[in-house]
C-alpha cells in the first residue's frame, strides 16, 4: 500500500474556497488504496492555522460556529479534518540527541535536530523544515513514505535538494494524481 505524508497545506486546501489545489486535495482525501500520514506537528500546525482561518471565514466546513467557544470550535474542526482525511499519526519519538555548537552543548529532539540540519541546505521556513524532518524520520525509522504531498511552493521549488538529503519524494496534489 502506498504511503503519503500529507502536508498541512494540502490538508487544508480541500476546505478553502478558490484554493488552486482544492479539487485535487478533495480527490486525494477520498483515496482508499493509500495510507495518508500526518504527524504530531501536523496537529499543532492545524490548530494554529485554523485558529486564524476561523476569523477570516475562509474555511468551508459546515458548522454553526456561534454555538461553540473559539477553543472548542478549533478542536472540532481539527478533529473533523483528521477524520475526514483518515490521517494516521505515527507514534512520537522522544529520542533526544546532544548538539554541540562551538562549546555550547544542549539537548534537542531528533526531529528538531534533523530540521536544524536540513535548514542549512533547504533555506526553507522553520515550519517547513520541521515537516520535512519529521517525514524523513518517519521514512527512516517506521516505514517507507512514497511521497510527501504539499501545495507549498517553497518546498516544491526545493524538492531535488530535499530528496537528496532527506530521501523523500516531494509532489504537489496534481502530480500525485497523475502518478496514481
Amino acid at each position: 500500500m502506498m504511503r503519503l505524508y500529507i502536508d498541512t497545506s494540502t490538508l487544508l486546501s480541500k476546505y478553502i474556497a478558490n484554493d488552486p489545489y482544492s479539487e485535487e486535495s478533495a480527490e486525494i482525501s477520498m483515496l482508499t488504496n493509500v495510507k495518508k500520514i500526518g504527524s504530531y506537528f501536523t496537529v499543532v500546525e492545524l490548530f494554529s492555522t485554523i485558529s486564524r482561518l476561523t476569523k477570516t471565514k475562509k474555511l468551508q466546513i459546515a458548522v454553526e460556529s456561534n454555538k461553540f467557544s473559539s477553543e472548542k470550535l478549533v478542536k472540532l474542526l481539527v478533529a473533523y479534518i483528521l477524520k475526514d482525511w483518515e490521517i494516521y499519526i505515527p507514534p512520537y519519538s522522544e529520542d533526544i540527541v546532544t548538539v554541540s555548537l562551538d562549546g555550547i552543548d544542549f539537548l534537542i529532539s531528533r526531529d528538531l535536530y534533523s530540521a536544524l540540519q536540513y535548514s542549512t541546505f533547504t533555506k526553507l521556513k522553520t515550519l517547513d523544515n520541521i515537516h520535512i524532518a519529521i517525514a524523513s524520520n518517519i521514512h527512516k525509522r517506521f516505514f517507507e513514505l512514497n511521497y510527501f504531498v504539499t501545495n507549498d511552493s517553497g518546498i516544491l521549488n526545493r524538492r531535488s535538494i530535499i530528496k537528496k538529503h532527506a530521501k523523500i519524494e516531494i509532489v504537489n496534489p496534481s502530480e500525485l494524481l497523475e502518478l496514481l
